[in-house]
């Protein structure tokens, strides 16, 4: 039922100008697709404004659902924060402070309740403006911490990113009011000419009119119906299409399969890493040895875990983590076009309109 109620104070909180009909119409819709409960009643009780935090107001929402095979129906409230500038936030806090200590100070403390994990540190990164919502800024922390349950003790680390205003008020995150969509996930590092590596530059020339970074994964499903369109281009256009390729994995055989393309690569073997995209990879297995032997029947090749595990090889494999982790890039396929993150690959989708209109004169 927790979840539940989360998810419809997200819903609602998208869209916070919509009339009290019309919300629950939305919540009707989305309760919907759940096999489990149905949806009783939604409605905005109360609307306030929000001190010290200009330009946002906060709505209170109860919503009622029952499950289906139980004529209980709860009643839960929930509190959302929205802005008339077009953004819906949750979990708004107001900070003592809005230096680095101080959101530090309070979000370890507010991972103190979390059961699953021991924090082992948490420390602000960086800051990142924004343009919307106004009067806020991304802060990009290093959280390293250890599961609970883990087997081996060993810490993880993570890069969350959180928002915080000049008044000092934190959130995790932001909404479009107008599409639902994430700020967080626009939210990107600086592209700098060092990741213009000539060991990732697989097609095109190094001065070409475009630039353009991929992080993509051979088993993701939409990296395999772009890149072989990312491959082309810059094979066909290498004075106006740089293409560098950068790996990130995302599937449990990913890793070992990405080490072989790189260590095959290394021993001069050609368009190892696009080879991958001209076959139909099928393999779902943890164990470094059964992926790789499966990479080795596939491709005709006679690797071994030496090879894979090569001082070089790892190399190039923390190059890849390393600046995804600097780009904040978590998911495949991410596309930058020279410099700009193409979050909905409009970018992309003008530079193939553009050789397709230069080749047709």
């Amino acid at each position: 039922m927790r979840v539940i109620v989360c998810v419809l104070a997200l819903m609602i909180g998208v869209v916070w100008a919509a009339t009290n009909r019309e919300i629950e119409a939305l919540v009707a819709k989305m309760i919907a697709n759940n096999p489990s409960v149905i949806l009783d009643r939604a409605s905005a009780v109360k609307r306030e404004t929000v001190r010290g935090l200009e330009g946002w107001e906060k709505v209170d929402v109860n919503v009622s659902v029952r499950p289906k095979n139980s004529p209980l129906a709860p009643i839960s409230q929930m509190s959302v924060l929205f802005t008339s500038g077009g953004f819906a936030a949750f979990n708004m806090t107001a900070l003592g402070g809005g230096s680095n200590a101080d959101i530090e100070r309070h979000l370890k403390e507010a991972y103190a309740g979390n059961s699953d994990i021991k924090i082992e540190s948490i420390k602000v990164d960086r800051r990142i403006k924004i343009k919307e919502p106004s009067g806020f800024e991304a802060v990009v922390l290093t959280v390293s911490y250890v599961p609970v349950k883990s087997a081996d003790g060993k810490a993880l680390s993570a890069t969350p990113v959180f928002f915080v205003s000049a008044s000092n008020f934190l959130t995790d995150d932001f909404f479009s009011v107008s599409d639902g969509k994430s700020v967080k996930n626009l939210v990107k590092g600086e592209v700098k000419d060092a990741y213009y590596r000539n060991d990732h530059l697989l097609y095109g020339k190094k001065g070409a009119k475009n630039k353009i970074i991929v992080f993509s994964d051979p088993l993701c499903p939409a990296c395999r119906q772009l890149m072989p369109r990312l491959f082309e281009a810059a094979e066909n256009y290498p004075d106006d299409v740089a293409l560098y390729y950068y790996s990130l994995p995302t599937h449990i055989s990913s890793p070992t399969l990405i080490k072989a393309a790189i260590s095959a690569h290394q021993k001069g073997g050609k368009n190892t890493e696009r080879a991958m995209y001209e076959v139909n990879l099928r393999i779902d297995a943890s164990d470094e040895q059964k992926v790789l032997d499966y990479y080795n029947s596939l491709f005709k090749s006679k690797l071994t875990l030496e090879d894979i595990n090569a001082p070089k090889v790892l190399e190039h494999y923390a190059i890849d983590e390393g600046v995804a982790k600097a780009l904040l890039v978590n998911g495949t396929p991410t596309l930058f076009i020279n410099g700009v993150y193409d979050s909905n690959r409009d970018l992309l989708e003008k530079v193939l309109n553009e050789l397709k209109a230069s080749k047709a004169k």
